[in-house]
């Protein structure tokens, strides 16, 4: 989920101080009780929670986006022969190991993706290519984290490539 980037009111502390006349501390512990419930609306319309006293709606949806525990993932699933058909997640274990060839080939294609739509960065290619044909995402697989393996398969091709040119000048 990432960090997230708010804006406008939402992204400005609530800064306080101190009057040293009498009665005006007081005054002052609501005005920024106010100022707080009026950024609790502000995050329940950024949510799209319609009953603007639907706290526990307000804690989901922020603990969603930043509690690993209690965030959904959608992962492959399949069935178990041999245990009754029992599901399991099939993304368990180490992850698969990209072949030299298939590395190329993602290379290949960055720079075939950047020539042809004009892309001035590997990260706008790769983005592209992760929503079309051999390059797509996976289902078990989110978008960040799809970009990621990208561009780390990337990097590896290039340092390949570059180990390779340099083994043939020696």
């Amino acid at each position: 989920m990432g960090k997230h980037r708010w804006k406008g009111k939402l992204h400005k502390p609530i800064y306080i101080g101190s009057i040293p006349i009498e009665g005006t501390n007081e005054r002052l512990q609501e005005t920024v009780e106010q100022e707080i419930i009026e950024k609790l609306q502000l995050l329940m319309k950024h949510y799209g929670i319609a009953d603007k006293d639907d706290y526990l709606s307000l804690a989901l949806a922020l603990a969603s986006n930043y509690v690993p525990g209690i965030q959904v993932k959608q992962v492959a699933l399949k069935l178990k022969h041999g245990d009754w058909g029992a599901v399991i997640r099939d993304n368990i274990g180490r992850h698969k190991v990209w072949p030299p060839e298939q590395r190329l080939r993602l290379l290949n294609a960055v720079e075939e993706a950047k020539q042809r739509h004009k892309f001035s960065t590997d990260h706008e290619a790769l983005s592209h290519l992760a929503q079309h044909g051999e390059w797509s995402r996976p289902a078990d697989r989110g978008e960040e984290q799809w970009l990621k393996t990208l561009k780390n398969q990337l990097a590896k091709a290039r340092f390949e490539g570059q180990s390779r040119k340099e083994t043939a000048i020696c």
